[in-house]
């Protein structure tokens, strides 16, 4: 039996362990996947305990993504880049981190064939949700971004010549291709409220929200409700976990085995 979790803060809503054993159990992996809640003091005791425990392979999610850097022996090059961690890997001894964020974000682009070559993007939020956001246009040709916080003033989450970084109060008359939702808002238990109001929404072709709880945000059913294909996190959460298993199983998984957890969980939501 091989074991494996979650490191983060608050968890108890994590739909992660679900995903996993339905991963493992198309797969006929015997593993067990565990939540590991952990305050900030208590963080370093719990990464040095993957080691101690011998635990395969762990998720890090909020607030832990940059945090647990330094306690890593290396860092592959996507998760450099973006100097975020959500995948570790324990391997000779060694602690290797990873960003299957990335991957399972692309995820939503490839399953509907939503277009990025020149096309400009309008981004609500500037954390670490962003910046993966940001490095995954870019690298799929993405031909402008906005980046929209409450304070221009705050430093960017990346310099790149085909960024700019703008207020919510600037974004009134913007329009673009495709409008994502990187910020905590709308997710539960605080539903019913969404980052910008319907007249904003109008201006974008296509809604993308990183939420997958719930799955249908007032960000979303507002912009479902103009006729705007608008789509959740789920794939993206489900990608990334689908991604880390390849990981820490060195194999590639089947296309069908996540489309078909895709498709379960989604049903599982209606």
């Amino acid at each position: 039996m091989e074991f494996y979790g979650l490191l983060g803060k608050t968890l108890k809503h994590s739909l992660s362990p679900n995903i996993h054993q339905e991963i493992y159990r198309m797969l006929t992996i015997q593993g067990a996947y565990k939540l590991f809640e952990v305050t900030e003091a208590d963080f370093p005791k719990a990464v040095a305990a993957l080691k101690l425990l011998t635990i395969k392979g762990a998720n890090v999610t909020i607030p832990y993504k940059q945090t647990i850097l330094p306690y890593l022996d290396s860092v592959s090059s996507e998760a450099q880049r973006m100097q975020a961690v959500n995948t570790v890997l324990l391997k000779d001894g060694k602690l290797i981190g990873y960003n299957t964020d990335y991957h399972g974000f692309g995820m939503i682009f490839e399953n509907h064939a939503i277009p990025i070559q020149g096309k400009t993007a309008t981004l609500l939020g500037n954390g670490g949700s962003a910046k993966m956001a940001i490095t995954y246009l870019l690298d799929h040709g993405i031909e402008q971004i906005r980046v929209v916080s409450r304070k221009t003033s705050q430093r960017p989450v990346i310099n790149h010549p085909k960024i700019s970084y703008l207020t919510y109060e600037a974004i009134a008359s913007i329009n673009s291709d495709l409008l994502i939702n990187t910020t905590p808002i709308g997710m539960y238990p605080n539903c019913g409220i969404s980052p910008v109001n319907e007249q904003v929404i109008s201006q974008h072709l296509i809604l993308i929200d990183l939420i997958y709880n719930p799955t249908e945000t007032l960000f979303l059913e507002t912009g479902r409700r103009l006729n705007k294909p608008a789509y959740n996190g789920l794939e993206m959460l489900i990608g990334q976990a689908i991604k880390s298993v390849e990981i820490w199983q060195e194999q590639i998984i089947p296309l069908t085995v996540s489309q078909k957890i895709i498709q379960d969980f989604q049903n599982k939501f209606k």
